[in-house]
């Protein structure tokens, strides 16, 4: 099981690619996108063009919140990979959605396009958790595969019974304080056999420029995500 990263930064920074990976089994041949901004349909097809057979083998995908840089490409994203499945003659396929309930957004934008895609939010191969980004948005974390993505909280999630049993955490960190986003020094408190395992996302080219990454590695955590990476399970945890 490998995790690769589409994209790591906040809902402004398209140079970074929206806070996005794809959670892949072994061989590769089926995998779980999570979250689905503005700017991933874009890194998808431009992983297409490169040879790779990428979007007909998601067959997943979560949603963490119905913020844009999270759930922009999603509808768009769906109609490609019908396309994509009718090519390979296996157009009864649908894409599965879990997470926040993203039906009323596609009674709009996929209204007349029929199964495109299922909602599933039955929890019987994942956990939801509930997480606070502001007071008027719905929004969830994830545990799947073992693996735990906080999605966009202003709550820490490092600090919970479920962080210290996953084998890995892609937790976002901000270093500007205010009400929807994790402020790093919050997370720096965690017990250090979970910062270990911690790497970091949804960056600004400011946190880069600061030398963030040096910053986080000083204070115990895996490192930070950065668009195009391979994290590989089976070799590093």
């Amino acid at each position: 099981m490998k995790i690769e990263i589409l994209g790591s930064g906040n809902g402004f920074e398209y140079n970074l690619g929206n806070t996005s990976f794809i959670l892949w089994n072994d061989d590769e041949s089926d995998g779980i996108l999570m979250d689905c901004g503005y700017a991933v349909f874009g890194t998808l097809r431009d992983l297409e063009k490169s040879g790779r057979d990428v979007i007909s083998k998601l067959s997943t995908v979560f949603i963490s919140h119905m913020h844009d840089d999270h759930v922009g490409s999603a509808g768009i994203f769906s109609m490609f990979r019908k396309s994509a499945l009718k090519r390979l003659n296996r157009e009864n396929e649908t894409t599965k959605f879990i997470g926040i309930d993203i039906r009323p957004l596609f009674d709009i934008t996929l209204k007349g396009s029929p199964g495109l895609y299922e909602y599933d939010n039955s929890e019987s191969y994942f956990k939801l958790i509930n997480v606070y980004h502001g007071s008027e948005i719905p929004a969830c974390g994830i545990i799947i595969n073992n693996i735990m993505y906080s999605g966009d909280t202003y709550n820490s999630l490092l600090d919970t019974d479920e962080a210290k049993n996953v084998k890995l955490i892609i937790h976002e960190a901000t270093l500007k304080d205010g009400p929807f986003h994790t402020l790093f020094e919050k997370l720096i408190s965690a017990p250090r056999e979970v910062k270990e395992k911690t790497w970091l996302i949804h960056n600004s080219q400011n946190h880069l420029d600061s030398g963030f990454e040096k910053t986080a590695k000083e204070n115990g955590f895996a490192g930070i995500c950065k668009k195009g990476q391979i994290i590989n399970l089976a070799n590093n945890y």
